[in-house]
């Protein structure tokens, strides 16, 4: 019984939920295109001593082991199900990467890379820091951000993908006003985009951020796919604020003027539309000409990503999905019929070069659930049969009365008293079931040896399953 449910759990159901994202499944590209695949994750965050600080050194323990493998497994076989060419991580690789000492550093550095092991086939870029892993603005050490920046690479560059320059933006340190060494790439960076004829400008843009751009919360709603009730939050703290200032917000939509912005941080699901060439502050900004106004020169869309991992603080973690086509004018263009119109009422994103996707990741609370419940009933029935062997007899010979059971009770040696011998006989054709049956008899009295062998034996069994399962992948 264990054998199957941690199968199903750490492989069927997984397996099942990203097949259900296949690409083809949305996708609304012509037939004989040749899209490029991206997969977007969130803020996976891995589980650190800075998470739970007050949580006991055995649970967090656990906490770590099931986050990790949560993580893992759903990276591995991702990877397998949906072939994509790319993964861009949009920030916070770490929960307290801004803490550690260059010691611990490094071990959760190699930590990350055993969690997020290099694919065949795959380009991984990891470069965007996030606030928990340099820390954001005037908060920022230097030390931190060199660091981070030594290992992961340069944040402030664009790369190209499928005729599509994906521009990947470091806006925590780009907030910072006081050190000059924090601020600078990140400032001469985006002021780059100023000329007409930079070079990203050769494709249509999209800009890759750990934090989301500014946004009026009554006019610009995050759409339906947000698990949150609540207005988009506008605020700050030690370390984090949840939107970019203003200013550097139409910078990067004026300047840049991408089609798409991918954002992080906020761990839930968000979609709005920012107007180009206005202030996005009145309500009336917010207003498009359905005949006229088009994506990446009068408006761009801005999708802020849903955490990856169970420890996000959202019910259903997922990925986001980003196909590109751009075969240029000769190749034509999306056939599809993209509804822009209905921008945060879609689960599927649809634009005339890029198509994005929300794909959900398996449920990480119900395997728990059946996970506990499971190692009770085991237990329990360990408990029963072998320290209460009465009560458990009583409870056999009540339950081989039952309809169910009286047709099949024959087979019981508890009910019929027959010895192994006269049992063995009776049934020499099914040598297996009499072997089985015969070494379950229940004791004649309580049996606390055997009750504890048994514990040990199935709780060893129980950990090695898992262990199987999570470095089989």
């Amino acid at each position: 019984m264990w054998i199957l449910t941690i199968h199903y759990f750490e492989r069927t159901a997984v397996y099942s939920a990203f097949n259900k994202c296949n690409w083809r499944k949305w996708e609304q590209w012509p037939k004989d295109s040749d899209p490029h695949h991206s997969i977007i994750i969130g803020d996976p965050q891995i589980v650190d001593a800075f998470s739970y600080p007050t949580r006991p050194g055995p649970l967090m323990w656990l906490t770590r082991i099931l986050a990790d493998n949560y993580l893992h497994r759903n990276y591995e076989l991702m990877n397998r199900v949906l072939k994509q060419h790319s993964t861009i991580f949009v920030g916070d690789l770490f929960d307290g990467g801004r803490e550690w000492k260059d010691k611990d550093w490094f071990q959760e550095f190699d930590r990350f890379n055993r969690v997020f092991p290099e694919q065949k086939d795959n380009r991984a870029y990891q470069q965007i820091p996030g606030n928990h892993d340099v820390g954001f603005g005037t908060g920022i050490s230097y030390d931190v951000y060199k660091r981070f920046k030594t290992f992961f690479g340069d944040a402030d560059t664009y790369v190209t993908l499928g005729n599509h320059s994906i521009i990947l933006l470091d806006t925590v340190s780009l907030s910072d006003t006081d050190n000059d060494l924090v601020a600078k790439s990140s400032r001469e960076f985006l002021e780059s985009f100023q000329k007409p004829d930079h070079p990203a400008k050769e494709f249509p843009r999209i800009v890759i951020t750990h934090v989301p751009l500014y946004r009026n919360p009554k006019d610009q709603k995050c759409g339906r796919y947000r698990e949150s009730s609540k207005l988009f939050p506008i605020v700050k703290g030690k370390q984090y604020q949840t939107v970019i200032e203003y200013k550097y917000s139409r910078e990067i939509l004026d300047w840049i003027k991408p089609k798409l912005i991918l954002s992080g941080d906020d761990h839930d699901y968000c979609h709005v539309r920012h107007p180009l060439g206005r202030s996005g502050l009145d309500k009336q900004d917010h207003i498009y000409d359905e005949n006229h106004d088009s994506v990446g020169r009068d408006f761009s869309d801005e999708i802020t990503v849903k955490s990856s991992a169970m420890t996000g603080g959202i019910r259903w973690p997922a990925i986001q999905m980003l196909s590109l086509w751009n075969p240029g004018e000769e190749g034509g263009l999306n056939p599809a019929d993209s509804e822009i119109w209905q921008e945060t009422g879609s689960q599927t994103v649809l634009h005339d070069t890029f198509e994005s996707h929300l794909c959900y990741l398996p449920d990480f609370l119900r395997p728990l659930i059946w996970y506990g419940a499971l190692a009770v009933i085991s237990y329990l029935s360990l408990f029963f049969c072998t320290v209460l062997p009465h009560q458990a007899s009583k409870l056999e010979s009540r339950l081989s009365n039952l309809p169910i059971f009286r047709q099949k009770r024959e087979i019981l040696p508890l009910s019929e008293k027959l010895t192994d011998d006269q049992f063995k006989a009776k049934f020499s054709k099914k040598p297996i079931l009499v072997n089985l049956l015969l070494d379950w008899q229940l004791p004649i009295r309580p049996d606390w040896s055997s009750f504890a062998i048994d514990t040990v034996i199935l709780t060893v069994f129980i950990i090695y399953t898992f262990h199987r399962s999570i470095t089989s992948i």
